[in-house]
């Protein structure tokens, strides 16, 4: 026997305005630098939203609310958003990435010299 819930929905703010309180601090702005480079990479790209939603698969309306703060991203979305822009997730989530396999003659490349 399937149990139905009713939900009160002025309830459940409470519990939702509760939630976001507890963010932690600079939460605001890292999602905001997300935004923003979700926003940076369609555009380098040259992708309108519905281009974007032909490349990624992700529709183009959770595009667009993402990118204008009306929804948060989830991690499903950032991984198809970068799959589809050719991009890692990594650079989605926190901006710069050293590149795992830097060119040779850069100073990362050069082998250490053990310590002792």
């Amino acid at each position: 026997m399937t149990t139905v819930v009713k939900v009160d929905y002025k309830d459940f703010s409470k519990y939702t305005s509760r939630m976001s309180k507890a963010t932690p601090d600079g939460y605001a702005e890292w999602v905001a630098g997300v935004r923003a480079r979700l926003r940076a990479v369609r555009e380098e790209k040259g992708l309108t939203y519905r281009a974007a939603h032909a490349a990624t698969g992700v529709h183009f309306g959770n595009i667009s609310r993402t990118e204008a703060g009306r929804v948060e991203p989830t991690l499903s979305l950032l991984f198809a958003l970068a799959k589809g822009y050719g991009v890692p997730v990594a650079y989605l989530l926190c901006g710069g990435v050293q590149d795992p396999d830097p060119p040779p003659d850069s100073p990362a490349a050069k082998p250490r010299r053990p310590k002792g």
